[in-house]
């Protein structure tokens, strides 16, 4: 009886996004004393949670008597971590209550680690496998964290905002000019930037002579002012 106290102690359940759930339970192996997902010290999950970890706190429910917290009831069962970080230990065994403000940051930082690892699967396959269209990635993706044929929309949506994010940060976003002149054209954007690529470096490269001339100029000033030093 003692040894299953200690095996529930070693645990912390959390609330997260549904969909996060399953995907951490297929994404990491499930420790099978306890239950709980272990996590690789290679993640910054695993440090997120090490550093969410804290003591039972205790509430005053009446005049000098206090009694711990109820155990919070969540949809995620964690297999707490056991390491040393900045000469710090923290017994999972006494260090095992996560409060729902440090389990929201949890919640975040595992959709970090989906988005990332999302995005980079449908990128690799449509870079990859040009047969292979959009949907069918994700659908592959959905299928393969068993995320259910329900999530294929929102997935697509997250795709969409993810490639939109991208395009706005490389300065690639769309305005109504250019797709107007990608019409009257008939080419792809691609195509269209292409096309231009040996008048925009013309016009980048047409003070390059002068720069090169000034150069020299100064170059040469200064090789006789040091022979004159010299003399």
């Amino acid at each position: 009886m003692e040894k299953e106290d200690c095996l529930k102690q070693r645990t912390a359940s959390i609330s997260v996004e549904p969909y996060l759930a399953t995907y951490a339970r297929k994404k990491f192996d499930i420790d099978p004393k306890t239950g709980g997902i272990k996590i690789p010290d290679k993640f910054n999950l695993y440090h997120a949670v090490w550093h969410a970890m804290a003591k039972w706190p205790l509430e005053r429910w009446h005049i000098g008597v206090k009694r711990r917290v109820d155990n919070p009831q969540g949809n995620l069962l964690i297999h707490l971590p056991d390491c040393r970080e900045g000469g710090i230990r923290k017994n999972p065994l006494y260090w095992n209550y996560i409060s729902p403000r440090s389990a929201r940051v949890i919640n975040r930082e595992l959709k970090r680690l989906f988005d990332w690892e999302f995005h980079h699967y449908v990128e690799i396959l449509l870079e990859y496998h040009p047969d292979i269209t959009k949907k069918e990635a994700i659908a592959r993706f959905a299928k393969k964290y068993a995320l259910g044929i329900d999530a294929e929309d929102a997935l697509l949506k997250n795709f969409q905002r993810h490639e939109k994010a991208v395009r706005i940060f490389l300065g690639l976003k769309k305005n109504k000019t250019s797709e107007n002149k990608v019409k009257s054209t008939g080419l792809s954007p691609t195509d269209l930037s292409a096309h231009n690529a040996p008048l925009l470096a013309l016009a980048t490269n047409s003070m390059l002579p002068q720069v090169i001339n000034e150069g020299l100029r100064l170059l040469c000033e200064s090789t006789k002012d040091k022979d004159d030093a010299k003399k």
